[in-house]
């Protein structure tokens, strides 16, 4: 498995993750009458913390990725040869890093897929209001929108790099 991969992997469990504290922090909130769905202020509130967590946690782990990653390199070297040369360990970790014209297309492949189920869910979201439902739900439609079409995206990336692009 490459090194994308891995990452992509850690994003859709970093999003699982995060969508399922949640749901489990709003219902909890919900039931025991601290989170009433006439405070539209208290849900804003809610989703902006839940946002700001979710950048923050996206952030942290994937730094602790790229660091795990490259001790994992340095230490599988050491095994290999009895050494870790740091330049060469340099130079390997860079060609990880790098990017192709192969990956800027599955990337751009991917953030289409997940515009696509994002622009679906909070569609959803606006119909569901339509039909006279409480307003909280488009708000909480938009933020697992957003989740959503991130773990799309990551899948999306996922299967490309296993089956690849055509150049067309």
């Amino acid at each position: 498995m490459t090194f994308k991969e891995k990452k992509s992997i850690v994003s859709i469990l970093v999003s699982t993750l995060l969508i399922i504290t949640y749901t489990i922090f709003t219902v909890v909130r919900y039931q025991g009458g601290h989170l009433p769905l006439d405070n539209y202020q208290l849900w804003a509130i809610t989703l902006l913390a839940f946002g700001g967590v979710y950048i923050i946690s996206y952030i942290l782990i994937h730094l602790i990725f790229y660091f795990v990653t490259s001790v994992s390199m340095a230490v599988k070297e050491q095994i290999k040869t009895g050494k870790a040369c740091e330049i060469d360990l340099e130079q390997k970790i860079k060609t990880e890093l790098n990017e192709d014209e192969m990956d800027k297309i599955i990337l751009l492949k991917a953030q289409r897929v997940s515009s696509i189920v994002t622009s679906f869910i909070i569609y959803i979201g606006v119909v569901l209001i339509a039909l006279n439902l409480e307003i909280v739900l488009l708000l909480n439609m938009i933020l697992l929108g957003g989740f959503l079409g991130n773990i799309a995206k990551d899948l999306t990336k996922i299967y490309y790099f296993k089956v690849g692009v055509a150049n067309f």
